[in-house]
């Protein structure tokens, strides 16, 4: 998916990046799954698809805390907040929910950090 994604085909990059998904899924494969949610969320930023993006990037970060894979909690963390900012902001975009979803997220980082 990632060789596709670098020059310029993203309608395989994505076929890929769909098929690795189902396989992980079958599998039980969680920290693939987190990975793959991850690699959409580039796929798509990469097309200007930042709306499309984010909620690939909020399922990546609950895998990586499901498994405690800190290094992709992280990575999870900045595509959400990247994605947020490419939409104009958390309060722009979203409705009611929004501050809740940026305290989960401040929090995770804290705790990431310490």
């Amino acid at each position: 998916a990632v060789a596709y994604l670098r020059v310029g085909r993203y309608a395989d990059a994505g076929a890929r990046l769909r098929e690795a998904l189902d396989v992980s899924a079958d599998l039980g494969d969680v920290t693939g799954e987190a990975h793959t949610h991850h690699a959409t969320v580039i796929l798509l930023s990469e097309q200007g698809r930042h709306a499309d993006a984010l909620p690939h990037a909020r399922e990546a970060l609950r895998r990586y805390v499901a498994v405690g894979h800190r290094s992709g909690q992280g990575r999870a963390l900045n595509a959400i907040a990247w994605c947020t900012a490419m939409l104009g902001g958390p309060f722009i975009s979203y409705g009611p929910e929004m501050p809740a979803e940026l305290e989960r997220v401040i929090k995770a980082q804290l705790e990431i950090n310490n």
